[in-house]
Parts: C-alpha cells; structure tokens; sequence
C-alpha cells in the first residue's frame, strides 16, 4: 500500500527491493532458498510495480522498471510468461483501438513496452520467440 499511496517514498522502497534480490541472487549458496522465497512474493509485488510504474512521473518510472527486472530474476517462470502475455494482449489491444479511433496511444503504447522489456529475462522460450 505504501508503494502505490506514498510517492516520495517510491525510490526508497524500490531500491530498497532492488537491494535485497540483488542480495538473494549474489548468495553463494548451493541453496537458492532465498530467491525461491522472494520469488513466491513476486505475484503480489509485480501487479504493484506495475500500477506504480503507470501512474509514476517520468523521472521515476526508470527506478521501477529496474525493481521490476530485478523481481523477473527470482520469479517463476510460468508467472513471468503469463505477465508477459497479458501485456502484450493489453499492447495489442491499446495499438488497435487506436488505430480505429485514430487517438495517439502513446503513452500507453510506450508503458507497456517498457514493462514488456523488463521481463524478457525471464521469459521462456515460447514467448522470446514472440519478440
């Protein structure tokens, strides 16, 4: 809630996760419990992210695609295939009723394919070969 309603503290949390799944993935471990542990947060974090990252002003929305990218690494695969299909079904959908309402989506246009490249890290096969 914090994330969404309080916007000067946006930064701070942001890399403040940044911080800690960057920790998760550094981890020398043979056990990837903590990436696997942060990953199981990762349904609940990325639809905020997202949100977040629509609503942001410009200057902080590069902040939170870096938290978003940092979230794909620890985050299941399966879950990253269906974010990345609902967005580029939402793309598809913003760019074609542009077309026939002959409005400029750019804006929209523009969010969305930046989330979408966000989570090309985490992609499986099947959806890279989308691109």
């Amino acid at each position: 809630e914090t994330l969404s309603n309080e916007e000067p503290l946006r930064v701070g949390i942001c890399h403040a996760l940044q911080n800690l799944l960057q920790s998760a993935l550094n981890k020398k471990d043979t056990s990837d419990e903590d990436a696997t542990t942060l990953g199981a947060f990762a349904k609940n974090f990325l639809p905020i992210l997202f949100n977040v990252h629509a609503i942001a002003p410009p200057d902080i929305r590069s902040v939170v695609i870096e938290t978003i990218s940092a979230f794909i690494l620890v985050t299941p695969r399966s879950l990253v295939d269906n974010f990345f299909r609902t967005i580029v079904q939402k793309l598809l959908e913003t760019t074609t009723s542009a077309t026939v309402t002959k409005q400029s989506p750019a804006d929209t246009t523009h969010a969305l394919a930046d989330l979408a490249m966000a989570v090309v890290a985490g992609l499986g096969e099947e959806n890279l070969a989308l691109l």
